[in-house]
This record gives C-alpha cells, structure tokens and sequence, in this order.
C-alpha cells in the first residue's frame, strides 16, 4: 500500500473549506432575511401596533380616554415621537395593558437610533426574529447534531407564524430570541460546568425573558426541570439559585408596577381581552382540541390566526410528526429539552384556558414560543430511521410551509391602510379647518388612533364620533372650514345636520370627504 505523502512542517498547509453544513446556514439566513424584509416593507398596522408605539412614547393607554361626540380644540398624535415623554416614564405608564416594559423600552431606544417611521419600528420584531432563526440552528446543532439544526433552522425560516410575527411591532419574536439564548446559556452549562460566568448569562436572559412577557414563565419552569433531570446536582442548585436570582430581581425592579397591572387582567375590563372569552358548554373539549393543533400552528399563515383554529387536515399533518418521538424518547434523550419547551409554553395557557374559560390556546401569539421546540422535533426526532428515510417527516412539514407561503406573505384583512387618507386631511385642512372622526362605539377612540398616527399633532379642532353629531357640535362645526370627515369603517355613523357629506374617496377603511354647508 503506497503511503501518503507528508506535508513539510515549514510548508503551509491548504486552507480548510468551509464546512457545507455553514454553507447551507447562511442561504438559510439569506432566504429567512428576504420573506421577513417583504413583510416589513409592505405590511400595515392594526391596533395592537398603533398601541405598543403609544406605549412606548410614555402616554399609557391615553386613546381610550378621550372624550367623545364634543368638540376638542386640538388633540396630539397619541403614537409618534412628537411631544413624547422622557423614556425613564414607560415603566410607570403601563398601569393599563398585561406586558412587562422592556419591549416598550426597546423600541423607544430603536426610535433613537433609526427614527420613528414604521418600517424601522418594524426593524425591531425582524431583528429579533432573524436573531432566533440563528440561534436556533446554533443551538440545534449543538444539542442535536448540523443535520437536524438545519432542518430546523429551515423550518424557522418560511414559518408563516415566524414571518408574520417578524413585522408584527409587538414582543413575540423577541421572547422567541431570548428563550433560545437562555437554552443555549444552560446547555454550555450542562455541557461545560457552571461558572460564574454562564451563570450570570443564564439569569441576564431570564430576567429579560420575565421583564418581556409574563408568558414566558412556563418556559422557565421547563428548564428548571430539564436542569434537575440532566445536571449534576451540584450545578442543578447554581442554575436554581441563577433563576431564583433573576426572579428576585424582576420582583424588586418591576413588581410594584405589576401590582398596578392588576386590574387590566380581567378578560372583560375596558380596554381588556374579552374577545378570548368562550361561551360554550364545550368549551372544555374545544380547549383540548386547540391544544391537539398547537404542532400545526407554526406552520400556518396569518390567515389562519384566528378562533377558528388550524384546519383539520393541518393538525392531523404537525400532531402525529410531533408525538411519534415520544415512543423513543428513552433512546433520545436529546429531544427531551424540546419537549419540555413546548410543555412549558402550553401548560400554562391550557391551565388558563380551563380555570378562566378563555382561548388563548386559539391564538398563535401566544403559542409562537413553543414554535422552536416543535421545529427541533421535526427536523430531529427520526434521525434514528436508517437512510434518507429519516429526512421524510422534516421534508413533508418543510414542504408544507413553503405550499403555504403565498398565503403567509398576503396582507392580513385585520390591517388597513390609514396613511393615504390622513396623508390626504393633513394637506388639504387649511388653519381654519377641522377634523371629524366617527367609528361605531368602542372603535372611534382607536379609529383616531390610527390616523393621528400619520396626521401628526393635531393643531386644529378635532371631534370623535360615535354617533350622529348633535345640534350643538354642527354649529361648533360650522365655524370651521373646510371640516374633513373619516368614516372609520363602514357603519360608522353619519353627520346629520343642515350640512352634507361630499365623498373625495372611497376606501377598504370607509368613506373620507368634506362637509359642505348651505349657502
């Protein structure tokens, strides 16, 4: 057999190639950046949105507070960094919403940085989301070998639920980030010891974890059990007292403000969650059918984010995927850290769902953490089949996601174009105008909200509207011209009086004119 030649110590050796397995990582990333920066670029606000900004410019939940149906002399842009309050004032003007401040903290340092446009604020949940695509094919790698990080890196990737949260201006896509950096903190720990250091990591991440969503607990408590079960029992109690350390702190800095929070956390409070409410006498078995189509969620497009649910022949594809690796789970004990994840998610909002007859189990925003540990069981729960059987089931859910695609990158109906239109009223108001908004009751506030948000500080007389202007607000009305009039949405109601409506256009958010008055 003829040897090998050796390479002279004094003679460089060829640089090594990149690993394939990197190669393929950073398509992936490239492909996971485009569809996130498609949405980003044309997607439009709703509610939820318009309020996270108000929020993070220290004004609480103010919109729900103007008053209505009378004649203001002028009102500010509730959602833009016009006249917004220092940003040491977030953590106190949250007495009203169910969120921790940190995501409301962030975006108010992003604005700092990139301005106040919504496509930066929207840079901020893609960041994020960009940064868990990363980290979960760093961390399935490590856990679960390259093969397997990148099939679920892949499927984190063209998630429909990933995608929409990625330019949605709300803090899901940055629990998914940090949940994944804790998990990483606590296997380098599993894998290497528990310094100072990692410990300091992992209780950094916690804290940021509870100071972003008070849902993020349950994630928490499942890696407190998996650190029980894998560690050593020496480092179990570091990583306890590290999680034990980060609770304390949450308490000491934001547990008085969450106390203030109390009241906002009944589901038919003004301003409250009453639309997670059920009422049915099934409500027990619709709750546990909801669960059964958690698999399937991740990969379903935003329009299916609604209480109707995942539609069957989704579930029946993502439920059996996913529990098949439980039947040798004894075998992998790599996949037990990914079932607890998803455990730790579900858990606690089936317990609501059942004590507080709610559906939060309905609703992907809430079940978009448990999207990673269900990718890793995808992508590793058959590596045990021998040859390119194993690549099936990741393959087939892989397959899927990309046949939904289309439909994950549509324009959800839930978020219309308000910029035209306020675009439109703030050219064409004059000093002397004024502006009329009217919505059905419970929406004229946030109707104002979201135009505001593009007219700007409003320097003229403004009146919400909930129902028919009286007499009194015609004459007030009078005084001013011209008077521009935004039918929230269709079924608003009208202006009556001695004046008309002349239409300039006509759009999906309602009827926009100016009010002519007789001669």
């Amino acid at each position: 057999m003829r040897s090998q030649p050796t390479v002279p110590a004094d003679q460089p050796t060829a640089p090594k190639r990149w690993d394939r397995f990197v190669i393929a990582f950073i398509l992936i990333v490239l492909l996971a950046a485009g569809l996130r920066l498609h949405a980003v670029v044309t997607a439009n606000l709703w509610l939820d949105e318009y309020w996270t900004m108000e929020l993070a410019c220290g004004r609480d939940t103010t919109h729900m507070h103007l008053p209505v149906n009378v004649l203001l002399p002028s009102l500010p842009s509730l959602s833009s960094l016009a006249d917004a309050r220092p940003w040491w004032t977030i953590p106190g003007s949250l007495s009203q919403v169910t969120h921790p401040p940190l995501f409301f903290l962030l975006l108010r340092g992003w604005w700092a940085l990139l301005g106040g446009s919504d496509i930066a604020a929207r840079l901020l949940p893609w960041t994020a989301s960009m940064t868990a695509v990363v980290l979960m094919y760093f961390v399935a790698r490590r856990i679960n070998g390259p093969k397997a990080a990148l099939w679920a890196a892949l499927l984190m990737a063209i998630s429909g639920q990933q995608i929409f949260y990625a330019q949605e201006i709300r803090s899901y896509s940055l629990i998914v980030a940090l949940g994944l950096g804790a998990l990483a903190a606590l296997i380098d720990i599993e894998r290497r010891g528990a310094s100072v250091r990692r410990l300091a990591v992992l209780a950094a991440l916690t804290y940021a974890l509870l100071m972003t969503h008070y849902f993020t607990v349950g994630l928490l408590a499942a890696f407190v059990v998996y650190a029980a079960i894998r560690l050593p029992r020496r480092d179990t109690v570091r990583v306890a007292l590290a999680f034990a350390v980060a609770a304390a702190a949450f308490a000491v800095t934001w547990g008085p403000f969450m106390l203030k929070q109390h009241a906002a956390m009944g589901l038919e409070t003004v301003g409250g969650a009453a639309f997670l409410l059920e009422h049915s006498p099934h409500h027990v078995a619709h709750a546990f059918a909801r669960l059964l189509a958690v698999p399937a969620q991740p990969l379903a497009p935003a329009s299916y984010m609604n209480p109707a649910g995942i539609p069957p022949k989704l579930a029946w594809v993502g439920l059996p995927l996913f529990l098949a690796p439980l039947f040798w789970i004894r075998r992998r004990p790599d996949l037990l850290v990914w079932y607890l994840w998803v455990a730790g998610v579900v858990t606690p909002l089936l317990a609501l769902d059942l004590s507080r007859s709610s559906m939060h189990l309905a609703f992907p925003r809430y079940t978009l953490l448990a999207a990673p540990g269900i990718f890793a069981v995808f992508a590793a729960g058959y590596e045990w089949i021998k040859g390119l059987w194993q690549y099936v089931p990741p393959a087939v859910v892989t397959l899927v996601c990309a046949r939904l695609l289309p439909a994950s990158l549509q324009q959800p109906q839930t978020k219309d174009d308000w910029q035209p239109i306020a675009t439109i009223a703030a050219q064409s108001m004059g000093p002397d105008g004024a502006l009329v908004v009217t919505a059905p009751p419970g929406w004229e506030r946030a109707t104002y909200l979201y135009v505001a948000h593009y007219l700007g500080p409003v320097n003229r007389p403004v009146a919400i509207l909930n129902v028919p202007a009286s007499p009194q607000l015609l004459a007030e009305l009078h005084a001013h011209s011209p008077v521009w009039v935004i039918n929230g949405w269709r079924g608003a109601p009208p202006v009556f009086g001695p004046g008309r409506l002349r239409p300039l256009a006509s759009d999906k958010v309602g009827d926009f004119g100016q009010l002519e008055w007789p001669q």
